[in-house]
């Protein structure tokens, strides 16, 4: 499977389904029935893809669009993004600060009308949440379902066919910086920092 196949999943998966129990589903029916190395080939490329907002910058803006400093959060959220597709995928991880910019983000935080920061969550469901961390459950489950054997196997397995390592999910790449000091958000993420002023 080449990241252009991977993509075309991700893709098809959000057109051909309603809910998120759904796409993980249909995908797990799509892997099982090309075999295991397209279950390598799908968690070798969601891992690789993961990896590019896996950043500090992203965790910045996932932060002060949200107001939320949870890492396991963050992680759901990049599965999240991911499951938007390549286009709007490419042009976040390139640029963290066009979060603000993105309609359904604003709808996110429009959800409950009586919102306060403390408790952005509240007015969001498992369906309409910026989270997607079942997707990672794709390549685990259809790996168990195939092989018969546990899915901390999967990663061990990638790296000896693939020579692919992964980096901890909570070593954020890129310049570490103090995420809620006002002046490095303003000169990092200056829309999201024009957002923040205009609801204080």
């Amino acid at each position: 499977m080449s990241i252009a196949e991977f993509w075309t999943l991700i893709e098809q998966s959000r057109g051909e389904t309603q809910t998120k129990v759904d796409r993980v589903n249909w995908l797990k029916r799509q892997l099982q029935n090309r075999g295991m190395e397209a279950v390598l080939d799908f968690w070798m490329w969601l891992c690789i893809t993961r990896e590019r907002v896996n950043t500090w910058d992203m965790f910045g803006a996932f932060y002060n669009v949200f107001n939320i400093g949870s890492s396991d959060r963050f992680m759901d959220f990049q599965y999240w993004l991911i499951g938007l597709g390549k286009k709007d995928f490419d042009t976040i991880a390139i640029e963290p600060d066009s979060l603000i910019s993105f309609s359904r983000i604003r709808h996110l935080i429009d959800l409950d009308a009586a919102w306060s920061p403390s408790d952005r969550e509240s007015g969001w469901s498992a369906e309409t949440s910026p989270y997607f961390g079942a997707l990672a459950s794709v390549a685990f489950d259809t790996y168990e379902a195939l092989t018969g054997s546990d899915s901390s196997h999967l990663s061990e397995e990638v790296r000896a066919s693939r020579g692919v390592e992964f980096g901890s999910a909570y070593d954020f790449n890129g310049e570490e910086w103090n995420v809620d000091d006002p002046s490095e958000v303003r000169d990092r993420l200056p829309r999201i920092f024009e957002y923040i002023q205009e609801c204080s």
